[in-house]
């Protein structure tokens, strides 16, 4: 029996609002244990076609018209299964939204950048269907008992094969609803590719295309959280200890955890 979910009520109490839109829609799934049926949700919203195809350019599509009446979503086959279903999250967010203007004649294209994007002075339709699709794929009830105990990146990776969620999107997530302050730094050869604080996390030094010193390098192997000097990595280091965890990947790819503790908070 396919999914039924009432999109008028979702839209009624989501308002255009990202964060209120997902959870209307898991007010209407109930608990769930297991990973988000983002494809039935999308088919239970009036998308009437989903499709997987090899694109150059550009992540997924969304064709539609202003009304948002129906719609079809096309994702990128070229990319990981997860990096897919954040896809169809984000531009089924695109389509509940009807305050986001089409940037096509007949839809959204958007690009890989795009489904990371979360600068505030970015595109805010782009910034707004990513937040959409992590509180869809990532509710703050199935992330919160990955959050017990000290900060560690082996929770957010079992929180990702527990929620179907890429590595990074988890790490993300892990870092903005931790109670601890928290932040992410994706780099590849050490040069950060993006990076993302949770809450409270302090103004870092390095942005993207910046040199940070990571531990040396072993592949696919995870390092124990460690003190490093603030002072290369915080504009304003002073009263703040901070360590760094960090998992290397293939090709010089990683991704680590830093934690920040200030004095005032032991």
């Amino acid at each position: 029996m396919s999914l039924q979910l009432d999109r008028m009520e979702i839209e009624e109490e989501g308002r255009d609002d990202a964060v209120r839109l997902a959870r209307a829609i898991h007010k209407q799934l109930g608990p769930l244990s297991g990973p988000v049926p983002v494809h039935d949700i999308a088919l239970a919203l009036d998308i009437v076609e989903i499709r997987e195809e090899e694109l150059d350019g550009f992540e997924a599509a969304l064709i539609t018209q202003p009304e948002r009446d129906i719609g079809s979503i096309v994702v990128n086959l070229k990319s990981d299964r997860r990096r897919r279903r954040f896809s169809l999250g984000h531009e089924l967010g695109h389509f509940l939204q009807a305050d986001h203007v089409l940037n096509q004649p007949d839809g959204f294209l958007c690009s890989k950048r795009d489904m990371v994007e979360q600068d505030l002075n970015a595109a805010r339709y782009e910034v707004e269907a990513n937040r959409f699709a992590i509180e869809l794929l990532a509710p703050p009830e199935m992330v919160r008992p990955a959050l017990r105990g000290f900060p560690d990146l082996d929770k957010a990776q079992r929180l990702a094969e527990r929620l179907d969620l890429s590595f990074v999107a988890a790490a993300r997530r892990y870092a903005e609803l931790h109670d601890e302050s928290l932040a992410v730094i994706i780099c590849r050869d050490s040069v950060v590719s993006y990076m993302a604080r949770g809450p409270g996390f302090p103004f870092l030094l390095a942005g993207r295309g910046s040199r940070v010193p990571l531990p040396a390098s072993t592949t696919d192997r995870l390092t124990s959280m460690e003190l490093v000097d603030p002072r290369d990595w915080l504009a304003k280091p002073a009263g703040t200890e901070l360590s760094l965890q960090t998992l290397h990947q293939r090709d010089g790819h990683s991704i680590s955890l830093l934690h920040a503790v200030r004095e005032t908070d032991e």
